[in-house]
């Protein structure tokens, strides 16, 4: 099982306890047609269209939906915050009173006071100055006539509440001491420091690994139980929400698609976005998948809307009646949807991805160990450490941080190799070691049979063989280069004298390799989405002919739609080429179905390795299945 904090409450601390049934109780928060437009050049942006939903006390109400789809700015609307150019109309109404005809000073006091969120990046919202009591007692103060010596000790209650051991001690640190997970638990005490009657979490575990991600959920489930009060509760991920939702209002393109209890979404989901959505989402414990499920194409532009419903263009059912937004339809008094089609959609399943084995498809190798099958494997790491800092500071010696302690495995040509932990277990030290962005600090590595590192002389350099696909590709792309000059970068380098075209060619080709359309060539990364730009990077690691593609973390930032295309352009090119991937992540569920190996990192070593099945079914190691069971929050 996974570790939960224990810490109970003091009584009073967190205010009074949930009602029993509350989809039965009257809404707390009634929002009707809320509608945000953003005047941008030349056009108009419309994020969010004539959303409506009812919140009760004490429910959990999950917003579910990919990047884009308005589920964000709808959050900061029902208070009147977003842009400042944002014009917000509809109806917000929060105990008789609409939230959205207010005064602004009456609104400030309902934020915070009545109604307290938790943002995504914790680290951003915290101010760095200002330890995380002092911010928690500023909470306080700003809504409470509260003395600082009373408001101080009930900053402590808070984050003892909240599962912080030592809370007096963390009062006193500041944001960058803490880890991401104690960071989100600031924030949540800082939501809660008003006892608020709706707490609004805006994609609270999307930076977290899968352990805190599972401490940070049950707490929210915790604390509903204890204070009674309702959480619209905001995620990309529909599988965790499923798990912890009371219902579920499925968005796309701004607009309300579907809304139904949480467990029957997901059993009888009757738009085809949700069913896209549950596809794309691969099984832990299913059968290996060969391929990803996805959706097909992009989500839409705020500013190029096309008319009628927002899916239409991306939907294998669209007709020419889609050319006018349906309005939501009841399949039941507690399930709605927004499909002209949903009738004869009821039948059928989420669309599935295709499972190793299928009649249909030629029948997969078996799971094999790293290297077990080769005399010489492609990659050989033994003994490998790498650590930061240390050295003599003055008249004393620093020990310094060991990121890597001892690692050792070995990849197989044409081999996919998952290494997966939580936060800080040594993973992304671990690629950027092999790949040379830094040094190891001891230990070998034989690529082909021929020791690299340490090398005979001079610094480390892999060879060029060896390349490396980054978790975020805005970063790593240089936003001044045209996509044709990124691709083509490689080959600039090594043949300086390439015809232009053959140049134009190539990457023609590379691009037409990895999904992107080559007429595209010439516009700037920022120009496309995050997955298509996913596809750039490797698009640019592929020119240099890798027979080593190593992925850190290359589709964790990505929506579930999208990273199935990314997930699908590696096998493709892994069956075409034999390209070996060591792949870098904390989704087990990702990982179960694509690599071949697993290794399981803690604390920068290694703690158990083996086949992918093996290590899902049958771990070992507590940590091992504290990871799976994390995992698996929503099976």
């Amino acid at each position: 099982m996974v570790a939960r904090a224990q810490t109970t409450p003091a009584a009073g601390v967190l205010g009074d306890a949930a009602p029993n049934d509350p989809l039965a109780a009257a809404p707390l928060l009634r929002v009707r047609g809320l509608t945000v437009r953003i005047p941008a050049p030349d056009t108009t942006l419309a994020p969010v269209t004539d959303l409506s939903f009812d919140l009760a006390p004490g429910e959990i109400l999950g917003l579910v939906g990919e990047s884009g789809s308005g589920k964000s700015l709808s959050s900061l609307a029902l208070t009147g915050l977003g842009p400042a150019t944002a014009r917000i109309s509809g109806s917000v109404e929060f105990r008789g009173r609409d939230l959205l005809s207010l005064p602004r000073h009456e609104l400030q006091a309902v934020r915070g006071s009545d109604i307290g969120y938790v943002f995504q990046d914790p680290q951003a919202a915290l101010n760095p100055l200002m330890t995380c009591g002092r911010q928690i007692v500023e909470a306080i103060r700003r809504h409470r006539a509260t003395p600082k010596a009373a408001a101080h000790r009930r900053a402590v209650e808070l984050l003892d509440a909240v599962g912080i051991r030592q809370a007096r001690e963390v009062a006193g640190k500041y944001p960058h001491e803490l880890s991401g997970g104690m960071r989100q638990r600031v924030m949540i005490a800082i939501a809660l420091s008003c006892d608020p009657s709706v707490i609004v979490a805006d994609e609270p575990t999307t930076a977290l690994d899968v352990i805190v991600e599972a401490q940070v959920v049950g707490l929210l489930q915790r604390l509903r139980e204890q204070t009674g009060a309702a959480i619209l509760f905001i995620s990309h991920d529909l599988d965790l929400v499923a798990g912890l939702a009371d219902r579920i209002l499925v968005m796309y393109g701004g607009r309300a698609m579907e809304a139904a209890p949480g467990r029957d979404l997901v059993r009888a989901p009757r738009h085809p976005y949700t069913q896209g959505l549950i596809g794309s989402v691969p099984d832990l414990f299913g059968p290996r998948l060969e391929r990803f499920g996805g959706i097909d194409g992009v989500p839409p532009n705020p500013a190029q809307l096309p008319p009628g419903c927002p899916f239409a263009p991306r939907c294998v059912h669209a007709t020419g009646e889609c050319d006018v937004m349906p309005a939501r339809d009841e399949v039941t008094p507690l399930h709605s949807v927004a499909c002209w089609h949903h009738a004869g959609l009821a039948a059928r399943p989420p669309a599935p991805a295709l499972a190793r084995g299928d009649d249909d498809l030629p029948a997969a190798e078996p799971t094999r160990s790293a290297g077990a099958d080769e005399a010489v494997p492609h990659l050989e790491v033994s003994g490998l450490e790498v650590r930061f800092g240390g050295g003599r500071r003055l008249t004393r010696r620093v020990a310094g941080t060991v990121a890597v302690d001892g690692v050792g495995f070995r990849l197989a040509r044409g081999e996919v190799l998952g290494v997966v932990g939580e936060s800080g277990s040594g993973k992304t030290s671990l690629a950027r070691a092999v790949t040379g962005l830094v040094s190891p600090s001891a230990g070998t590595i034989r690529y082909d049979g021929a020791q690299i590192y340490p090398p005979e002389r001079g610094r480390y350099r892999p060879p060029r063989s060896v390349q490396m696909v980054f978790q975020d590709p805005y970063a790593s792309l240089n936003p001044r280069m045209r996509v044709s000059d990124l691709v083509a970068e490689s080959f600039d380098i090594r043949e300086p004298g390439l015809a232009a075209a053959v140049r134009d060619e190539r990457v023609v080709g590379l691009l037409d390799r990895v999904g992107i359309d080559p007429r595209f060539r010439d516009r700037y990364p920022h120009q496309f989405s995050g997955g298509q730009r996913q596809r750039i990077a490797i698009a640019r690691a592929l020119a240099a002919q890798p027979d080593l593609l190593v992925c850190d973390e290359a589709v964790s930032s990505l929506d579930v739609s999208i990273r199935a295309q990314v997930l699908n352009v590696l096998l493709a090119e892994r069956e075409r080429t034999g390209l070996s991937i060591l792949f870098i992540a904390h989704d087990l569920s990702v990982v179960r179905h694509l690599a071949d190996t697993v290794i399981v990192m803690n604390q920068g070593s290694i703690v158990e390795a083996g086949p992918a099945d093996d290590l899902i079914f049958a771990p070992r190691e507590p940590y091992t299945r504290d990871l799976v069971a994390a995992s698996a929050h929503s099976a």
